[in-house]
């Protein structure tokens, strides 16, 4: 990926983030609170959640890159194979991997989501520090 295309990635990451925590803050009413700790609980909850999504999606892009998906893929293809019956050539589960790893390569965009949903997730952490300090 192009560096320009890396930093349109990482600030539509952000965005989505962003617009998710911003539903869940609207969602908590959190800003007719009147108590600082129902607002550190309402900001960790409203980061930790898009943290989540996109250390998850971040996650299965790391696995989808490094083919660990490789196989159930293989098998959809043979499955379609046999029920549309379609002719010609059959690949063999090491061409398909083969193939496969050729068309993967170079993609690394999981990186961005695993370093934004980790961002999110220590902001949700800092929330959560406060909040235990405020509550007690």
């Amino acid at each position: 990926m192009e560096q320009k295309e890396r930093r349109t990635f990482r600030i539509v990451l952000i965005v989505v983030g962003l617009t998710i925590a911003a539903v869940i803050l609207i969602s908590r009413q959190v800003f007719s609170s009147e108590s600082a700790a129902s607002a550190y609980s309402a900001l960790c909850d409203a980061l930790f959640v898009p943290g989540l999504l996109l250390l998850a999606g971040g996650l299965f892009g790391w696995l989808s890159a490094d083919g660990s998906f490789d196989l159930m893929g293989y098998g959809a293809q043979r499955a379609r194979r046999v029920f549309s019956h379609e002719d010609g050539p059959r690949e063999t589960y090491h061409d398909y991997k083969q193939r496969r790893r050729q068309e993967r390569n170079g993609r690394k965009h999981y990186r961005e989501a695993l370093a934004i949903g980790a961002a999110f997730l220590a902001l949700s952490g800092v929330f959560l520090l406060l909040y235990l300090g405020a509550a007690a």
